[in-house]
């Protein structure tokens, strides 16, 4: 829950006032302004090709790209760290 938490102190469209309940309940700083911004929105998926129209929602971690269904790679938390 803590992530989720860090994640929606990086949004800008997020209420002051919930922001400020968050900070509140468990003392997150809110990061940089210059650090990349994880913004979920909708658009192609980057790996698919363009005639498929692919829609997608979730973004890498890392560079912040578009992933559809068919390209996220699901592990489990304790394979995560171990790799």
């Amino acid at each position: 829950m803590q992530e989720q938490m860090e994640y929606r102190l990086t949004l800008d469209c997020l209420p002051k006032q919930i922001k400020l309940r968050l900070n509140e309940y468990c003392n997150i700083i809110r990061p940089n302004v210059g650090e990349i911004q994880r913004v979920r929105a909708s658009g192609r998926c980057t790996f698919c090709d363009r005639s498929k129209d692919c829609k997608a929602t979730k973004v890498c971690t890392n560079c912040a790209r578009l992933i559809c269904r068919d390209h996220i790679i699901e592990t489990c938390p304790d394979c995560f760290e171990a790799s």
